[in-house]
């Protein structure tokens, strides 16, 4: 493909020349150019002609040199456009990725304080139907992870729950908070009841 497209670009510069020795011939000035060349002594038009017909060999190559660099500076063109749009597809790729992996491991709630995470420790309790009052937050700590996103240490320490309001608590700590659980301790008290607490980590988007 290569090989056919460089004769072809041969032959146009060639038809190209021709045609203008064809038309330079045919114009009045080359006629009082060569009334011209005939006042100049035979050596003087043998060195004249030499010239001329240097320049008849030289003249192609650099136009076909010209061409040549102006076809690699678009290719190279092309390659740089092709690398940055190749650069731009990865970037909302990995954008994608982040986002998804955001939203497995950092819940919608934002929690800036103790006291929000409290807020949605209570509301996990009212929908499993547990006491607010059986259930507090000791050990609140948040470190910035850089960028958005900040990690949340705490212990959620519990009293009087049935084995039921034990495993809903858990399941909603890690399926609405994406909590993970560190540790856990639990005795039975004199009813029969759940005590303990369970030690967690989570992600909350910085304010």
């Amino acid at each position: 493909m290569s090989n056919t497209t460089d004769k072809n670009l041969f032959a146009k510069v060639d038809k190209a020349i021709f045609e203008q020795i064809k038309q330079i011939r045919n114009s009045s000035q080359f006629e009082k150019v060569s009334e011209t060349m005939r006042s100049f002594s035979e050596k003087e038009q043998l060195i004249i002609n030499q010239t001329l017909s240097l320049m008849t060999l030289v003249l192609p190559v650099i136009a076909i040199l010209v061409m040549l660099v102006v076809r690699y500076n678009l290719g190279s063109d092309l390659a740089v456009r092709k690398d940055l749009e190749d650069k731009i597809v990865s970037i909302k790729e990995n954008s994608v990725k982040l986002s998804s992996i955001e939203r497995a491991v950092v819940p919608r709630k934002v929690i800036s304080s103790k006291a929000d995470l409290v807020n949605q420790i209570n509301t996990i309790s009212l929908s499993k139907k547990i006491d607010s009052k059986n259930i507090d937050i000791d050990n609140f700590s948040d470190s910035s992870q850089g960028g958005q996103i900040k990690k949340i240490e705490a212990t959620a320490q519990f009293k009087k729950l049935t084995s039921v309001n034990f495993s809903d608590f858990i399941l909603d700590l890690q399926r609405n908070l994406k909590a993970t659980i560190k540790s856990i301790e639990v005795t039975k008290d004199k009813d029969n009841l759940l005590v303990g607490n369970i030690s967690f980590i989570m992600f909350s988007k910085a304010n």
